[in-house]
């Protein structure tokens, strides 16, 4: 099955004024509707920031450095594909979609295991019609 690596990008603005950063993965009809990925993960990676809300360049480093291993591992094992980004109000939320729990998270470990503690949580919900990405879509890149 071929995943599309096409992506939007597009900003959004809290309540407050603070900027959030959004990057989606586009055309991923043919993953959802094969059934095969219906469980929503999402990493959420806590950063104190700069006064605007978003990553120090610093921070930013780390981050994508240990998220593109991330992805790249369960994106090239088939384990799960990454959906979007969300940056901003000190953290940084990955989504992905998963076939399974259990082998998500033994990648994820073995990854992380390899490196320091990290300021991250995780967090697994059923997402069968990937409903939370389907709107994330309609709302910044179908506008």
């Amino acid at each position: 099955m071929h995943w599309s690596n096409e992506w939007f990008a597009a900003e959004a603005e809290t309540e407050t004024g603070k900027m959030i950063l959004v990057n989606g993965r586009m055309f991923t009809d043919n993953v959802r509707e094969s059934g095969e990925y219906p469980i929503r993960m999402e990493i959420q990676w806590s950063y104190k920031g700069s006064a605007d809300g978003l990553p120090t360049p610093e921070e930013t480093e780390v981050i994508d450095r240990i998220m593109d291993i991330s992805r790249s591992a369960l994106e090239n094992s088939r384990t799960a594909i990454l959906t979007s980004m969300q940056t901003g109000c000190g953290q940084a939320l990955y989504t992905f979609y998963t076939q399974n729990i259990d082998r998500f998270s033994e990648k994820i470990n073995d990854i992380l295991s390899k490196l320091p503690p990290l300021p991250i949580k995780i967090g697994a919900e059923k997402d069968e019609k990937w409903d939370a990405h389907t709107a994330l879509v309609q709302k910044f890149a179908l506008k």
